[in-house]
């Protein structure tokens, strides 16, 4: 907890991005559509009516965008796959009393990805969507994040207001450097 997330490539959970078609990335984001798919299988139980209906899509932040998060980040930092869910109960894995969720200990699972050296660091929402659209609108995208818990050690960030002000700041002077490479 406390670390800044900087997303190499995003893991959509949701659907969205299933709907605006766009070429694959890159042979990695293709593999990654393939082991998460697999892994979400083989870890929801027989019994679920939507076993094999979850097919995650990949997709990639902008290669320059990560370079210049992680240039003025400088530390404290980790760079790997967002996992861009729908929600914030079930599709992120966390279960609620009454509520029977498809894919019990999501994150425990998606925790075992890793594809040429990518590892799933953090779950959000917005990621994967964004990627996916911007690369086919031709602009550039990353994002980066803080990370205010650690629920499978039980580690949450009392105060996480100064790891999003660092992310902020990192973020903003990426931009600005981004901005002096294109003049």
């Amino acid at each position: 907890v406390g670390t800044l997330a900087i997303a190499s490539y995003a893991l959509g959970l949701d659907n969205t991005g299933l709907f605006y078609n766009t070429p694959l990335p890159d042979r990695t984001a293709g593999e990654l559509e393939q082991e998460a798919y697999r892994i979400i299988t083989e870890a929801t139980p027989d019994d679920r009516r939507f076993k094999g209906k979850i097919h995650p899509y990949a997709s990639k932040a902008s290669p320059e965008v990560v370079e210049a998060l992680a240039k003025h980040i400088s530390e404290g930092y980790v760079v790997g796959i967002t996992a861009s869910a729908s929600g914030f109960f079930g599709p992120q894995g966390r279960e609620i009393p009454g509520l029977e969720i498809t894919v019990p200990r999501l994150q425990e699972h998606l925790a075992t990805l890793e594809v040429d050296g990518q590892r799933v660091v953090n779950f959000e929402m917005e990621s994967s969507l964004l990627f996916h659209l911007a690369r086919q609108m031709g602009y550039r995208s990353g994002t980066v994040c803080p990370i205010i818990a650690n629920r499978q050690a039980g580690t949450f960030l009392a105060d996480y207001g100064p790891a999003v002000e660092r992310a902020i700041v990192g973020g903003l002077k990426a931009m600005l450097d981004l901005y002096q490479q294109d003049k």
